[in-house]
């Protein structure tokens, strides 16, 4: 997802791996995406008065379009912001934080998962519907909601998904647009509008 989303763009991915050795690493760099790991230490607690020396030490070696910044859940969102904010570079800003809360009380759902980003972006619904039907999204400025969208499965969906039979035209066609659309709502089922083949895979 992240090798689609910044296609072009040099990315750099600084997480933090709890434990001894990182499992995501050698994965990301197969899809060519440089990785920066901090193995057995929260980014923002043992590793944060180093942090913005190996932050510079990243633009100054990779000379990155972007640089993501993921630290697992461990560490106080506010300390990682801190430690950006100390680079002294002026073409290095600050984008977007975004912060994951799981399994958080919910009266109504029993438990649900949070996502909140600190600014409004441009979001796909199409992708969040088909990666999750039901999700609430909810538009806050100055502390009071002035929108609120309740997803659910798009009719159809293009580039979200790839066909993957060999006889259809974007598999002869590389430039093709993948296009599928809605043929069955309660099984969460959709079907290339050129071939007709149905998507098989789990989301």
């Amino acid at each position: 997802m992240i090798q689609e989303a910044y296609a072009g763009q040099r990315l750099v991915l600084i997480e933090n791996e709890f434990g001894e050795i990182g499992i995501d690493g050698g994965f990301l760099q197969d899809a060519g995406i440089n990785i920066t790991e901090m193995n057995s230490g929260c980014i923002c607690c043992t590793l944060v008065g180093d942090f913005g020396k190996a932050l510079e030490k990243v633009i100054a070696e990779y000379h990155p379009d972007r640089i993501v910044i993921e630290p697992s859940g461990v560490g106080k969102l506010s300390d990682v912001v801190a430690a950006v904010e100390k680079v002294t570079n002026d073409d290095v800003q600050l984008d977007c934080t975004v912060a994951i809360l799981k399994n958080v009380p919910s009266a109504k759902c029993g438990r649900k998962d949070i996502i909140k980003l600190d600014q409004i972006i441009d979001l796909d619904f199409d992708v969040l519907g088909f990666m999750d039907p039901g999700i609430t999204v909810n538009i806050i400025r100055d502390g009071e909601r002035v929108r609120r969208e309740r997803l659910t499965l798009p009719e159809t969906i293009k580039d979200i998904i790839k066909c993957k039979n060999p006889r259809c035209i974007t598999s002869a066609e590389e430039d093709s647009d993948h296009i599928f659309y809605l043929s069955d709502s309660e099984k969460h089922k959709y079907r290339c509008i050129y071939c007709e083949q149905e998507y098989t895979d789990k989301h």
